[in-house]
């Protein structure tokens, strides 16, 4: 019975708030009313507006910026310790109300029809998890209990209790996770507790005690001498992205890593990476923290040590590119680039060119057409497919690419196609084309 009555008052408190007040007009129109003024007419979310005003964050929700708010109401603030609202209140005590605050805030507005089974990300770079089982449930305990009211910059889904943002970061979930004791030796050896403790967003694939284990007798003993800590340090940091990627977020392509180097993630046996040693599977996914999440790994990923001249001479389907480059004499120069993209054609995308071309491009006395050619295939800096879209792309050979996507293909102008984006290399990143770039 006093659910019911509850429940009813809260729908009415909720349809007053769409009573004409102050002028306001229909949904759509410049006079509707923002978020804060939802909030004030409602007169449920007293506390809310009281703590966004003590965290002198009222103006941040009230902008103009379409957001999403998971408000809860006053019987939701009431429900915590005792003691525990008002000592958030207390000014020493800003910067966490603002977190917890910013914890119930994303950043574009989602409608609950839009909401996904996972994670969204919360405006204080926390992730908060989304269960659909029977409605829709916040972290696993604050339910939506009205949806969709639509302000004029964003959207309120009132929630039946506070959700509060994971305390520990990621370090933290590593140091005090017994699975996970030889991955935090090896950060402390490797000198990366704070690097990886300052983290804004970042997602780590944690090695378990089993993965490194399986590695060959003695290489993390060897591994964890000082002596080696750049190879170390070189494996642990291809072990992080930049970015908060949760398991319902990977998408089988590449990611970039904080060695500078990528992986492949693999959907078909369930979630895998796949590097130059072989693949890591995801045995436990999702460990929230404050500053990104972490997937557990059943083996160790292992940094590629082969270079773009080592790559493109081990596969055949480069042998007249590597003859050019040779003929060209700029093999030794690209072995020594570090950071650097190349956009590689394969022997069928030489025979596509006029007959007779490559043989005499080949010739001594055509030498600097030819190196202004292979010049127009390199660019400064390791770009992913990402990358590439997002403007212009300068080469050595001084004439700048456009890449675009036309009828489901990632193109260079009108005619090269891009068949194969990032393959890693230690000293840069390979794209396969199918067409000669020419000046």
């Amino acid at each position: 019975m006093n659910a019911m009555i509850m429940k009813r008052g809260l729908s009415l408190a909720i349809i007053a708030a769409f009573a004409p007040v102050s002028g306001v007009q229909a949904a759509g129109e410049e006079s509707q009313p923002t978020i804060v003024e939802v909030a004030q007419s409602a007169g449920i979310f007293n506390t809310l507006l009281a703590a966004a005003g003590a965290a002198d964050l009222v103006g941040v929700i009230n902008n103009e910026v379409p957001k999403t708010v998971f408000a809860p109401t006053d019987a939701a603030f009431a429900a915590l310790p005792e003691g525990t609202v008002a000592n958030l209140l207390l000014p020493e005590n800003q910067n966490a109300l603002r977190s917890i605050l910013l914890y119930h805030v994303v950043m574009q507005p989602v409608l609950s029809t839009e909401l996904t089974a996972g994670y969204v990300t919360a405006a204080n770079g926390s992730a908060i998890s989304v269960d659909l089982t029977g409605g829709v449930t916040l972290n696993g305990n604050a339910k939506v209990v009205n949806a969709d009211i639509v302000a004029r910059n964003g959207v309120i889904h009132v929630i039946d209790a506070v959700i509060l943002p994971p305390s520990e970061n990621v370090l933290n979930l590593v140091l005090n996770d017994p699975d996970l004791s030889t991955l935090a030796a090896a950060v402390s050896a490797a000198g990366l507790a704070d690097t990886i403790a300052g983290l804004n967003s970042v997602t780590l694939f944690a090695p378990t005690n089993q993965a490194f284990a399986n590695l060959p007798a003695g290489t993390v003993e060897s591994l964890l001498l000082p002596e080696n800590v750049d190879t170390l340090r070189n494996i642990l940091l291809f072990h992080a992205h930049a970015g908060g990627v949760y398991s319902s977020g990977l998408k089988a392509g590449w990611l970039s890593m904080a060695n500078g180097g990528s992986v492949e993630v693999s959907l078909a046996n369930g979630p895998e990476l796949v590097f130059e040693g072989g693949r890591a599977g995801i045995v436990a996914a999702d460990g929230v923290g404050s500053n990104g999440v972490i997937h557990k790994l059943d083996a160790v990923l292992l940094p590629s040590s082969s270079t773009i001249v080592d790559t493109l001479v081990g596969d055949p389907r480069f042998s007249t590119l590597v003859a050019a480059a040779s003929a060209a004499g700029v093999v030794d120069a690209i072995a020594g680039l570090k950071g650097y993209t190349l956009f590689a054609p394969t022997n069928e995308a030489f025979a596509k060119l006029p007959a007779g071309t490559v043989e005499t491009l080949l010739k001594p006395e055509n030498l600097q057409t030819l190196q202004s050619i292979l010049l127009l295939h390199v660019s400064e800096g390791k770009r992913s497919g990402g990358d590439l879209l997002a403007g212009a792309t300068p080469t050595l050979g001084g004439q700048d690419l456009m890449v675009h996507y036309s009828s489901g293909h990632l193109m260079i102008g009108d005619h090269a196609v891009i068949t194969r984006t990032e393959i890693p290399v230690w000293n840069g990143v390979i794209h396969v084309i199918d067409t000669v770039l020419l000046p």
